[in-house]
């Protein structure tokens, strides 16, 4: 084999390696250097909750009242800008063209008869072990049902790290305890 050729191999093993190295790295470092917002979940189809070994999560925060929704109309991306509510849970503060800090790029759909914006999150699954899978189904499904019964007191969120207008859901929160220990404990005690 010549010397052109192995380098030429070289070359294309390095940058296989490198691609999803590169996309680890970029995922870690939101994690690492971005703000951590709690997004409070809401009930999500009971049907199929799990596709395959993530969950798919639901969000409370969909849209955004906003007095200039027409200027938005022709526009299908935007960044949602995030702060915190008095309870400490993600809320749209702002919607922006371009990244600002603690924003996140979604989806919009600006309607022409009110002043509502609807956001559709980037970030809609949780992947997880696939051998607890079926029991944080249950626990998570269960949780944002009573979570929307008005007398309770249960809280589901997920935990979203956000920086550059990207995001990585980092964890999903059952009344303080993550997803991951609830479904461990569940699987411990059939055992």
């Amino acid at each position: 084999m010549s010397n052109k050729w192995f380098i030429a191999l070289a070359i294309a093993f390095v940058a296989q390696l490198f691609v999803p190295a590169q996309m680890i790295f970029e995922r870690e470092s939101i994690i690492d250097e971005g703000t951590a917002f709690k997004f409070k979940t809401a009930p999500i189809d009971p049907s199929d909750p799990f596709r395959g070994k993530y969950v798919y999560l639901n969000f409370e925060l969909d849209e955004i009242h906003r007095p200039d929704s027409k200027k938005w109309a022709d526009q299908t991306q935007a960044y949602v800008v995030l702060g915190e509510d008095e309870n400490g849970f993600a809320k749209a503060i702002g919607l922006s063209a371009s990244a600002e800090k603690n924003s996140v790029k979604a989806r919009i759909i600006a309607n022409n008869y009110d002043d509502q914006i609807r956001i559709i999150l980037p970030f809609d699954h949780f992947y997880m072990d696939e051998f607890k899978a079926p029991a944080a189904e249950k626990a998570y499904t269960r949780a944002t049902i009573v979570q929307a019964l008005p007398e309770s007191s249960s809280v589901c969120y997920a935990v979203v790290s956000v920086k550059d207008g990207e995001a990585v859901v980092t964890d999903v929160m059952i009344d303080g305890k993550s997803i991951r220990e609830i479904a461990s404990e569940m699987l411990q005690t059939k055992q």
